[in-house]
């Protein structure tokens, strides 16, 4: 039998003759692991993704927060996102500017996905953990950012301008999505 038609191939601009095929660029990239470095391709392709500050960040259940650049209105690439989101994920939460005023529903589902990330820890120090967190104590072992995000480390989408008019980042991980 004849081979299978083969997608056409794009030279990527200054890529170094890096040659790229069109099918995979829409294949690969998703889902992106916000916890993990990217590819060449994948921070190729991000950077083409135009995206207008604020950017909204969602979930499958819901809108989970809002991410402002300098001024409203700004340009910014999806690549650029996906960088301030991995960086949060891998930093400690913050008790006063990143947890204290969040609502009640908000603080649960965050200490919710903390417990799930640290389900191998003994339930006594993960309750331990939390309650050195609250009580203002910078732990090693406390909540990150990824607990903010609801341990939703996979990006599934950028959209520039969704139905609302605003530019949308969609995460979600089947493991650890709760009900918000």
């Amino acid at each position: 039998p004849p081979p299978p038609p083969q997608a056409p191939s794009i030279p990527l601009p200054s890529s170094g003759g890096v040659i790229v095929s069109a099918y995979q660029l829409a294949v690969d990239l998703y889902p992106l692991n916000i916890l993990a470095a990217l590819s060449y391709v994948q921070r190729v392709a991000l950077q083409s993704i135009q995206l207008v500050s604020p950017v909204h960040i969602h979930i499958p259940t819901a809108h989970i927060g809002t991410l402002y650049g300098s001024s409203i209105g700004r340009r910014v690439t999806a690549l650029d996102v996906f960088r301030f989101l991995r960086s949060m994920a891998a930093s400690p939460l913050d008790l006063h500017t990143g947890f204290s005023g969040l609502s009640s529903g908000i603080k649960f589902c965050v200490k919710d996905a903390f417990y799930r990330r640290n389900a191998a820890v003994p339930l006594r120090d993960r309750r331990a953990a939390w309650r050195r967190f609250i009580s203002g104590q910078y732990a090693t072992d406390g909540p990150l950012g990824i607990d903010l995000l609801f341990g939703s480390s996979k990006v599934w989408g950028f959209e520039s301008f969704s139905l609302a008019g605003c530019s949308v980042v969609h995460l979600s991980d089947p493991s650890s999505i709760s009900a918000v």
